[in-house]
């Protein structure tokens, strides 16, 4: 039964369905059978069996109205995508744990082995996108072999193969003899995306392709373009040095990762390394160590289970690195004592090893134009040989190609019928009709079981077949355990990026005008604030200018850059020049940018809204729309640095009233900047009291004794959803250690850096301690102990997601007066019920508050605060949004008149926050939400007016 599209392609869809006979989740691909498509795939994945290869486990044909006959592939399902994990830990501005980028990549070059080596097979398009991941084992598995063939050395392919951030430089020089080195260096490729984070050759074209990969391995020689192609007689490229790995990388990248990234990556196919080369580099020997566990405790999955086909040519020399000691009984037809010599590394056995398998077949054959004469085929463990002699009389003579078929599953009647209607030469159309048969065969029993249906929606966008919407976990499985998120929230190292907005701080140049970018800020004005603050400036101190900048409306003072004599530019002005230079052109193209500023909100510099306790009197009059005035009165949270055009859209629908953008740091001491659409009043707002400490010395004044003269913080960075690790404050302390007095400038910046990353405070003489779940209640406004009960993990989740009380508040505070009898509340997933405990501290009473949140610990929160502060209204909790529909709002209509406010807003997330996939803009599951609020409202907002 089929459930959803999780994926499609130029060949097809791919749905996730489940099967009714056993119950199993699989995957099926579904092909339309034209001229073009000859079952090659089917072929192809008949001959897999390998642990990192996605397995076949089924295929059957359906039709349509139309006539049209499709194929069904029935997959092995796997949940989670490379791509996805890679994008998971680019976009939180975190780097993947090198434990996982050395497992993901071992595991490629393993499938890779078994594919080249065994079966002969090329996959020709690896990506992120086709490398499928267990989130659980972490196992990795090769799928979508749709563009894969077996090489034929003098035959001709075609040479537009292969996506193009991956696209090894022999195919866009017009190569169509290659080999599978193309593989290999789709391979570096992937290796090196997941080091930095994005991809290494981001090409628009071909030729930019080109463009991309000269700028690092510089410009091919003459004897590096004919070993690519040798039919390439055009020379004329400007020359340009190569661009050292070293300096491509980040500075503290492990240089075992850069070597094996440069040798993947070679012009000439034949100096990159083999997969099987590729497994034995130093790069991987922590994957080697019995000892080495996943970051959860859990063990490597299995990495050691070789099949023969896959070590193929193997060396003793190379045998003794790639199996590891406490390994080698896993690969029993290796002979570990007695070999004869470097190349006779496997046992002469009775056994299934010696007789099954010939190391001297000609595995190269192309799969979709079988011309077999004296040959063999590896299929499934077996190496056949097939001899040519035959005829094409009724009953085949030759019993060796009928066992050869029936070696494969077919059925011997079916073979021979086959050979009687081809021939027993012609074997390409015999197992085309074999598989044909087998299919229709199976199709009306299989269609019981697996149902796919004919008419699914499918969506527009789907990055990849396979890529699914993220699911829930066990809790033992990653470090942020039973909640109702993605694993990916959970997926990354403690030690990396948390949700942190202060601090949004990429290392290199190129990754903060990328987060500019993201954040609405044009390339160019990125660009000149970078120049103009310099390199070491964090994302927050180039907002501020360009924001400044912006609101002082000098433009042609911004843009005017000060021309200063260079001599000589570095490689990486030029490269970033030359990427304005494509930009602006790509712009010119297509008709210039005059829609920017429609999608553009600019930040306000200082972030105080219409005004704060301090400073109350910024603006004090607005006029709302007429569709925007209450009742309901409407409040709406959301981070302020939201990806361009997010704030436009949540302006539009909710009656395009602005937003408010507050930074909660001239409320408390810690920052948190936010955006709140509202139509409440601005006048008479006051703030609680007492008022909150708004500095940390005055919030923790015990650390004042042990606070060091050179961290001159005054405030907190967003509060977070986790916190930062013991090992990471112990590094901190062994680092101060090493000197008596103040450490060096060095020392200070790298400990002043993991300080405001995750809020450190001085607890003691060189020791940093995260904030406790308490102390965080009291920075955000929450009654002591409010969270209290429940896991120390959920307690940072909660807390880091939720309102700052004395923020909302303040806005709120309105109020009061308006509703002196008590309100009704609409509550709409704001978690641990920060505008319920607001509105509480104001002293307005809680009529009837109806809270609808998906997570049962925060539902428990708020019903545990609800009773331990004897409110006298009524609390009802929805689990599902999807519950408050039109006849339930009628019922809470007729039961107390409706609602006084609907209040709403989203989880945090941070441009480096670790649940950017649930709250990406307007894109993430969360942020989605915001539809639902708005419905929400607008039904309210109608019924009321009906009733009124």
């Amino acid at each position: 039964m089929a459930e959803r599209v999780v994926g499609q392609g130029s060949f097809g869809i791919v749905f996730q369905a489940k099967c009714l006979e056993t119950g199993e989740t699989v995957a099926i691909k579904k092909v339309l059978q034209d001229k073009r498509y000859k079952n090659r795939e089917l072929q192809t994945m008949r001959l897999l069996d390998h642990p990192n290869v996605v397995s076949l486990k089924h295929c059957f044909f359906s039709t349509t109205d139309k006539d049209e006959l499709y194929l069904n592939l029935v997959l092995e399902y796997v949940p989670e995508t490379v791509y996805r994990v890679s994008k998971h830990y680019s976009k939180a501005n975190q780097r993947m744990p090198m434990i996982y980028v050395k497992l993901y990549t071992y595991q490629i070059c393993r499938a890779l082995a078994y594919i080249h080596g065994g079966i002969g097979v090329c996959h020709r398009d690896i990506k992120p996108q086709n490398l499928l991941v267990n989130p659980h084992t972490h196992q990795v598995k090769l799928c979508d072999f749709g563009s894969a063939k077996v090489l034929v050395k003098g035959e001709p392919n075609i040479s537009y193969i292969c996506s193009r951030y991956y696209r090894a430089p022999e195919l866009i020089f017009g190569a169509t003899e290659y080999t599978t080195a193309i593989d290999i260096w789709s391979v570096g490729c992937v290796l090196a995306e997941l080091l930095l984070g994005q991809p290494l050759f981001p090409g628009e074209s071909g030729v930019d392709q080109l463009v991309e990969i000269i700028k690092v391995l510089g410009t091919p020689t003459r004897e590096e373009i004919k070993c690519m192609n040798p039919n390439y007689t055009e020379f004329k490229f400007p020359q340009i040095k190569a661009h050292p790995w070293h300096k491509i990388f980040h500075k503290r990248m492990p240089p075992e990762a850069v070597d094996l990234v440069s040798r993947l990556l070679q012009y000439s196919p034949s100096l990159r390394f083999t997969a099987l080369e590729a497994l034995v580099h130093p790069f991987f020997d922590q994957l080697r160590d019995p000892n080495t566990r996943l970051p959860n405790g859990r063990p490597l999955p299995p990495l050691f289970n070789f099949k023969p086909q896959e070590l193929k040519g193997a060396t003793l020399e190379l045998l003794s690195k790639l199996v590891p000691e406490h390994a080698r009984k896993q690969c029993a037809f290796l002979a570990w004592k007695s070999l004869r010599g470097p190349n006779t590394a496997y046992r002469e056995m009775d056994g299934e090893y010696s007789n099954d398998f010939d190391w001297n077949t000609d595995d190269e054959l192309e799969i979709e134009n079988f011309t077999l004469s004296t040959s063999s085929l590896t299929v499934g463990g077996e190496a056949i040989v097939i001899s040519g002699e035959g005829s094409s009389s009724a009953g085949p003579s030759n019993t060796k190609v009928l066992d050869h078929f029936v070696g494969m599953g077919f059925s011997e009647k079916m073979v021979v019928k086959a050979i009687q209607e081809h021939g027993e030469e012609n074997t390409d159309s015999i197992l085309e009709t074999l598989l044909t048969y087998s299919a229709l065969e199976s199709s009306p029993e299989e269609q019981q079981e697996v149902e796919t249906p004919q008419e699914v929606e499918t969506p527009q966008e789907v990055e990849t077949p396979q890529e699914v919407e993220p699911h829930e976990v066990d809790s033992d499985d990653f470090f942020l355990d039973d909640y109702d998120e993605s694993f990916l929230d959970d997926f990354s190292d403690l030690d990396g990026f948390s949700d942190t907005e202060e601090i949004i701080n990429p290392t290199s140049e190129e990754g903060k005008i990328r987060t500019l970018v993201n954040m609405g800020y044009t390339r160019e004005e990125a660009s000149i604030a970078i120049e103009r603050c310099g390199t070491d400036s964090t994302v927050a101190e180039l907002t501020d200018f360009i924001c400044a900048a912006q609101m002082a409306r000098t433009e042609d003072v911004f843009f005017a850059v000060e021309e200063k004599p260079r001599s000589h530019l570095d490689k990486k002005r030029k490269l970033h020049e030359f990427e304005m230079l494509k930009k602006k052109k790509r712009q010119m193209r297509l008709g210039g940018n005059q829609g920017d500023d429609d999608e553009t909100v600019h930040l306000p510099n200082p972030m105080v809204g219409f005004g704060t306790p301090s400073d109350p009197y910024v603006l004090t009059h607005r006029t709302l729309p007429e569709a925007a005035v209450g009742p309901p009165y409407f409040y709406y949270e959301n981070v302020a640095l939201a990806p361009k055009g997010v704030w436009t859209t949540i302006s539009r629908f909710l009656y395009d009233v602005q937003p408010e953008f507050v930074d909660s740091k001239y409320f408390c001491a810690a920052a948190r900047k936010r955006g709140y659409v509202h139509n409440l009043p601005i006048q008479n707002r006051f703030p609680l009291m007492p008022q909150p400490p708004d500095a940390i010395s005055k919030a923790f004044p015990l650390t004042r004794k042990w606070w060091p003269s050179w961290d001159k913080r005054e405030k907190l960075n967003c509060l977070q959803t986790c916190i930062a690790s013991a090992k990471l404050t112990e590094r901190i302390r062994k680092a101060l250690e090493q000197y008596d007095g103040e450490p060096p400038e060095r020392v200070q910046k790298y400990v002043l850096d993991e300080c405001r990353k995750w809020n450190l405070v001085w607890v003691g003489r060189n020791k940093v301690a995260p904030l406790e779940p308490d102390e965080v209640e009291m920075l955000l406004g929450f009654p002591k102990n409010h969270t209290r009960g429940i896991s120390r993990t959920d307690r940072y989740k909660s807390l880091g997601n939720s309102f700052q009380v004395d923020t909302v508040a303040y806005h709120l505070s309105v109020l009061k007066d308006m509703f002196p009898s008590g309100i009704n509340v609409l509550s709409l997933f704001t978690g641990i019920g920060g505008a319920e405990v607001a509105l509480h501290r104001l002293g307005v009473p809680l009529k009837n508050v109806v809270s609808v949140e998906i997570s049962e610990v925060n539902r428990n929160v708020v019903s545990s605060w609800w009773e331990q502060t004897n409110q006298k209204g009524r609390l009802q909790h929805l689990v599902d949004v999807q519950q408050l529909n039109g006849d339930r709002l009628e019922q809470y209509m007729s039961e107390f008149g409706g609602f006084d406010l609907v209040v709403g807003g989203s989880p945090c997330n941070n441009l480096a926050g670790s649940n950017r996939h649930h709250r990406d803009g307007l894109e993430g599951k969360e942020s989605s939400l915001f539809y639902d609020y708005f419905r929400i409202l607008d039904l309210v907002k109608s019924m009321m007016g009906r009733n009124n």
